[in-house]
């Protein structure tokens, strides 16, 4: 089996399910979820408490037991790197890991990290595509919202206010981006398509009505169609024909699970605050999006 550790928010989640389940194929083993960070509710500075999201999507979903866990606990929680002590193994995530080690990784193994790449599950992009298929439909009201991104020349515009502005921890490592980037972004994709209509998404959507000031004809998505878990607005972000995003993984997963072929998707050049860490977003960002 592989394990994977959840941690973080629902993109997080993602990226780290993707990842395993790719492991899980490539080892011909089943993957199961340890959600043991996510239930843990005492008291961190600096801590946004995150629930078990994958639940939104059409995904078969096994949960490893606690015997599961301490098999591959069983060693030392600061093992590092990609090595077999006894039968199982725990692998934390490092700064400069290695692409073509990681896919190596074998059966009975932990993995624990955030794992912000798309190269990890590239080779099995359709079935990743496929299980975050959203399990829900849509109400009356969100199916005509749903029809006019369809039917027009839509753009998603998409703010990360909330945790990035309010949490210390979080402002500190992901800083806010300014409004010239959507202004660049906004302009950038004007130049390129005919009759572009953006569609605003946001956590905080009353700031971006009240802040956010646009030339071009646009619709402010409120929270009403969000959904639980924001599931209906990762729904809508995907279904946009250009996406430009902010350094979110929420929104990262909407601008990839986008399927027109020709979309232009615009994401920052500063993910991180750290040099060093955003050095690292190479394989986060795909080649022909592109970055401001």
């Amino acid at each position: 089996m592989i394990i994977t550790r959840l941690i973080g928010g629902l993109g997080n989640q993602m990226f780290q399910y993707a990842f395993g389940k790719n492991l899980a194929i490539k080892n011909k083993t089943e993957l199961k979820i340890d959600t043991s960070v996510l239930l843990d509710r005492s008291q961190k500075e600096n801590i946004v408490h995150r629930n078990f999201d994958l639940d939104i999507f059409n995904i078969e979903t096994k949960f490893a037991s606690k015997h599961d866990i301490k098999k591959c606990n069983s060693n030392n929680l600061n093992y590092r790197v990609l090595r077999k002590i006894n039968k199982y193994s725990l692998v934390l995530e490092e700064y400069n890991y290695n692409n073509e080690k990681l896919l190596q990784i074998r059966n009975n193994t932990l993995i624990q990290g955030y794992w912000q790449n798309y190269k990890l599950f590239s080779d099995i992009d359709n079935q990743i595509k496929n299980d975050f298929t959203l399990s829900f439909n849509l109400n009356n009201k969100q199916k005509e919202l749903s029809e006019k991104i369809n039917n027009t020349n839509s753009v998603c515009v998409n703010f990360r206010r909330t945790d990035y502005i309010n949490i210390v921890g979080t402002n500190k490592l992901m800083g806010e981006l300014s409004l010239k980037y959507y202004e660049k972004s906004i302009n950038y994709i004007a130049e390129r398509i005919d009759n572009p209509y953006f569609y605003i998404f946001s956590d905080d959507i009353e700031w971006c009505k009240e802040n956010f000031k646009i030339s071009f004809p646009c619709t402010f998505v409120e929270h009403e169609y969000a959904g639980e878990k924001f599931k209906i607005y990762l729904q809508l972000l995907s279904e946009c024909k250009h996406q430009i995003i902010p350094n979110s993984t929420f929104a990262w997963w909407g601008a990839w699970l986008n399927k027109n072929p020709k979309k232009i998707v615009i994401s920052p050049k500063q993910w991180f605050t750290n040099e060093e860490k955003n050095s690292q977003t190479v394989d986060l960002i795909p080649k022909t999006w592109i970055r401001i």
